[in-house]
């Protein structure tokens, strides 16, 4: 595993400067036939980083219910940005953009009982 720093100005990875240059995908906003070429034309548009939104509403629809294949494999979105040579920033709720019902929480949460979204409040941190 790579050794992260941070020194004021900018990330070392294993001792090297770096500095990110980076754009955003919506793997959950593009088939994943599509994901390859998405991430070369990031490359080749000079980029060396992707941000990438994760969606709790999209891989837990149901409270207990997991779904982190096909359209859903963020394991091998990110694979794929690794095999492109670049970086990857995930980017975990519990508000990952407006563009997104409830930011990107799931709707079943607002069934839970003493719940308060985006707070220290137990029910939801459960």
């Amino acid at each position: 595993m790579a050794s992260i720093a941070f020194d004021g100005q900018s990330f070392q990875i294993d001792g090297k400067r770096i500095w990110l240059a980076s754009g955003t995908i919506h793997y959950l906003r593009t088939a994943r036939s599509h994901w390859a070429e998405r991430i070369n034309q990031a490359k080749l548009a000079g980029l060396n980083c992707i941000t990438v939104p994760v969606s709790w509403s999209r891989h837990e629809p149901r409270a207990g219910q997991f779904d982190f294949s096909g359209d859903n494999d963020l394991r091998h979105f990110v694979d794929l940005i690794g095999k492109a040579g670049m970086y990857a920033i995930i980017r975990i709720g519990p508000f990952i953009g407006s563009g997104y019902d409830m930011g990107g929480l799931p709707a079943w949460l607002l069934l839970q009982k003493d719940i308060s979204l985006r707070t220290a409040n137990t029910v939801f941190l459960e």
